[in-house]
């Protein structure tokens, strides 16, 4: 019905340890422009993506995934130690 959110669920992954980010495109018609709506890791591989209904009839979807690098980079930078400062490295020899 109109109004009413659709819930879709896709397993997704890729090789390796990568972060992967993945959109869910859904348009009533073949060729028309579809909405993305960007999909939420659930658990083992399973994503999730909720949009609206705004008209009757039948929907198509278009599942989208990469490798996003740049999540990848950002979760292994936390990773890292922060560094020393030399100053309370040196005081603590003192």
């Amino acid at each position: 019905m109109v109004g009413d959110v659709v819930h879709v669920e896709a397993d997704i992954f890729a090789d390796g340890h990568d972060l992967i980010s993945a959109v869910d495109a859904a348009s009533p018609r073949v060729g028309e422009y579809a909405d993305e709506t960007r999909m939420t890791a659930l658990v083992n591989d399973r994503w999730r993506a909720d949009f609206p209904v705004d008209r009757l009839g039948f929907y198509y979807f278009t599942f989208e995934a990469w490798i996003d690098h740049f999540l990848t980079w950002h979760r292994d930078l936390k990773k890292r130690p922060t560094p020393i400062s030399m100053s309370s490295f040196a005081s603590d020899w003192r």
